[in-house]
């Protein structure tokens, strides 16, 4: 019997002693791992390129076409059309779909640092894709490189970074 007074005594003055730090001040969620863990989690996606937080495959395929058609240079109108004519064949949306996903896209690349997190956007969400999507993306990617001219030496280093990353033999699957 000694005992469980002895328990219940240690369990109230542990809750008396939270309360009077509580009170005094201190925030008892600094001590939750659940909460640290969620704030840092947090924290790690808002430093992160907004780019780096596409996990639909659809957004993924829409990043590397349009980062691949913007290692040119600027876009002009019949790349930005050629780039929407393969949205809407290739993910079966109509056009006002195909516009919002491109301007969606661009926004998340318009601050023009994307090519220092390229290898990152790769190495962490080209595994999201299936082998098939992955192996489309990237006739797509070699479709949208020699849409203007030759394409350049960063378009062909992208294209090796990607296709190193794909493991499988190509199929056509969405």
């Amino acid at each position: 019997m000694h005992i469980i007074i002895a328990v219940l005594v240690a369990v109230a003055g542990l809750i008396w002693a939270l309360t009077a730090l509580q009170r005094s001040g201190v925030d008892l969620n600094s001590f939750n791992p659940f909460t640290w863990y969620r704030r840092h989690q947090w924290k790690k996606n808002f430093r992160a390129h907004p780019a780096l937080t596409a996990d639909n495959p659809m957004d993924i395929a829409a990043v590397v076409l349009l980062y691949t058609a913007e290692l040119k240079g600027e876009l002009t109108r019949e790349t930005r059309q050629a780039l929407l004519n393969i949205f809407q064949g290739t993910f079966k949306i109509d056009a006002k779909a195909a516009e919002e996903l491109f301007s969606s896209t661009s926004f998340l690349l318009k601050d023009g640092l994307f090519e220092k997190h390229a290898a990152r956007f790769v190495n962490e969400r080209w595994s999201i894709l299936s082998a098939e999507q992955s192996a489309q993306i990237i006739s797509l990617v070699q479709q949208v490189a020699e849409l203007d001219d030759a394409p350049t030496s960063q378009q062909n280093a992208f294209i090796a970074l990607l296709k190193e990353k794909t493991q499988q033999p190509p199929g056509t699957s969405w």
